[in-house]
């Protein structure tokens, strides 16, 4: 099921008018959600956001959302919901098939199934075999935020943005993070890291006000810090080895580290941080890895890693069991040559740096092959990291390897010139 729950909320959410959000907010104030709170969310897509978060609604319990829309006179989105529910049930089911069949299989990699028929036969060859981007989807490529590009400052390493937009920059060459907020249409940069510890940052991801940061420093490999009160932690030095990627589950309260050296996930608590387990170890049977760089989280609680040298992505459930796997070395989409980073959007669906082809490729949740969102023809080089704001399948920024005074940002349908 490509649809997540958060592309669900986000149906719902534009199906909802001004007065029924204010009924909204009447129902759940000081009581599902504090005061405090709901005036922060400017927007009934944020209310739900924030009910997802504190674990009120999930894709296996939607009933505060139903009712909800009941009461608020929204029969037709309950509905909606309701069938919902009846997909995640069906995909379940089918994804513990899957899982079944896959681990007694002898195959190493899945071969991404093509979703589109017909527009698989858009693609042609182009240079080195890569195919184009489906049409559909329309890419330009804009300059982001070419008045911010100072001389002294590289964007070699990843970016976040988080819900108010502002964006973490990792700048490896000065070893510190940048803070950037917009301001009045001008951009404030600030250090979060610069003197106090020692960074050369390799991945980053945001857990409310805290930033955690992996390291390619074996005594601190993992460093927590706060933007806002400057806090800086060093964690997981006793056992990390290379650490590499980094994406959190919020609603768990989980934080995953891949370690390349150890080819394992580890998962710590987040608050009070601690180690919990790991999994994986080098190979290329299902469920083993060989140097897993990337990582990120879905709304079903999944784990997607990207394993690197295995050129294939892997899915696991929150606390690391293998379900799945996509991929394999080629040129041919659906295939990788060096996996780089991976995003999901509002619908899970999987978004792949496949950096030596020069692309970066999409999938459903399950794997399935969708289109090649951006190719040479955009501009694309050397794509290594990703970062969808909001989960917005409209608007993907990528750092290109090839190129590190620009981080390039593009969007779907849009009219702005180079």
């Amino acid at each position: 099921m490509a649809d997540g729950l958060r592309g669900l909320l986000y149906k719902v959410s534009k199906g909802i008018i001004s007065h029924e959000e204010k009924d909204l907010r009447g129902l759940l104030k000081n009581n599902k959600i504090p005061a405090s709170t709901l005036e922060k969310c400017d927007s009934s897509f944020q209310i739900f956001i924030n009910l997802e978060e504190s674990g009120q609604i999930s894709p296996d319990n939607l009933d505060l959302l139903k009712r909800l829309l009941t009461d608020i006179g929204q029969k037709k989105l309950a509905e909606l919901v309701e069938e919902f529910e009846t997909q995640h049930r069906r995909c379940q089911s089918t994804s513990q098939q899957h899982c079944q069949s896959t681990a007694s299989s002898p195959v190493h990699a899945v071969t991404a199934e093509i979703v589109d028929k017909q527009a698989a036969k858009a693609f042609s060859a182009q240079g080195k075999g890569h195919p184009e981007t489906i049409p559909s989807w329309n890419l330009r490529r804009i300059p982001y935020r070419s008045d911010m590009l100072l001389e002294d400052l590289k964007y070699s390493c990843p970016m976040k943005v988080n819900e108010s937009d502002c964006i973490v920059l990792a700048d490896s060459e000065r070893k510190r993070l940048v803070h950037v907020e917009q301001r009045q249409g001008r951009f404030r940069m600030r250090d979060i890291i610069m003197k106090t510890i020692t960074i050369l940052p390799v991945d980053i991801a945001l857990y409310g006000d805290d930033c955690f940061v992996t390291n390619r420093d074996s005594q601190r490999p993992l460093i927590k810090c706060n933007p806002n009160t400057g806090a800086v932690y060093s964690l997981g030095k006793d056992k990390l080895s290379e650490a590499c990627g980094v994406a959190i589950n919020a609603r768990k309260h989980l934080v995953y580290v891949s370690d390349t050296q150890k080819h394992a996930v580890f998962i710590f608590k987040h608050s009070p941080f601690s180690y919990i387990k790991h999994f994986g170890a080098k190979g290329t049977e299902p469920g083993q890895f060989n140097a897993p760089r990337y990582l990120t989280t879905n709304s079903r609680h999944q784990v997607i890693v990207s394993d690197c040298e295995n050129n294939r992505i892997q899915v696991f459930t929150f606390d690391g069991e293998f379900i799945f796997l996509f991929g394999g070395p080629g040129t041919e989409v659906g295939k990788f040559d060096g996996v780089g980073d991976i995003r999901v959007d509002m619908y899970d669906n999987i978004y792949a740096c496949d950096t030596n082809n020069h692309r970066v490729q999409k999938f459903t949740g399950e794997g399935k092959f969708i289109c090649c969102i951006l190719t040479e023809t955009d501009d694309i080089w050397l794509p290594v990291h990703i970062e969808i704001p909001k989960g917005s399948p409209d608007i993907v920024i990528i750092y290109d390897k090839e190129d590190l005074q620009e981080i390039k940002y593009y969007t779907r349908d849009c009219n702005v010139e180079d």
